[in-house]
């Protein structure tokens, strides 16, 4: 199992640019620059090595540009707080691990900022990049194991594997695509 997380350069959805790509294997982080996410591609798109993280859709929909469907999608934070408590509206990393007791981690606006004191990707020192990445797929790996269980105790695994799960490219891919809508069935919908 790999853990996966990209950030990405501001932009429109179908061409913001991965900045780095940072893919944790047991006690190891290994950053991708753009040119290099190509590079492995086949692991990407490999369904027999299952993929964790925290937005997966936003992975993945960061992927699309380079023809690379990220596959074998196992667990997401996200869903799996989703599924556990449906009344939460801040789904922040650094809430939910503190919510869940995984440790404690800079919030995305902490460590980036917000509005006009937001940083570029370009500004931020790669050593500091790669140390928030490390904490933020340490904190995944730590809320993964911990919200399994959950939603194992509540009865939930086929809902996260078999519905929401599968969910994430088919989202993703509206999302990146757009979907077709006949304006004619629009209308006679209004009256």
């Amino acid at each position: 199992e790999i853990f996966i997380k990209a950030s990405a350069h501001k932009g429109n959805i179908r061409h913001r640019k991965i900045s780095s790509l940072f893919i944790k294997i047991d006690d190891k982080l290994y950053l991708f620059k753009e040119d290099d996410v190509i590079l492995i591609k086949d692991i990407l798109e490999d369904e027999g090595i299952k993929k964790s993280g925290f937005d997966l859709k936003q992975d993945y929909i960061l992927l699309l540009p380079y023809d690379i469907e990220l596959s074998g999608l196992y667990f997401d934070v996200e869903i799996g707080e989703y599924l556990i408590d449906s009344s939460g509206t801040n789904n922040d990393l650094s809430i939910l691990s503190k919510k869940y007791g995984a440790g404690d981690i800079k919030s995305k606006e902490d460590f980036f900022g917000k509005g006009k004191s937001e940083k570029n990707l370009m500004e931020i020192p790669e050593q500091e990049l790669f140390l928030y990445y490390w904490d933020v797929l340490e904190t995944t790996e730590r809320l993964k194991d911990i919200m399994m269980p959950l939603i194992k105790e509540n009865e939930m695994e086929n809902l996260f594997f078999e519905i929401e799960i599968p969910l994430i490219k088919v989202l993703g891919d509206m999302e990146y695509h757009g979907i077709m809508v006949r304006k004619d069935v629009l209308d006679n919908l209004k009256e």
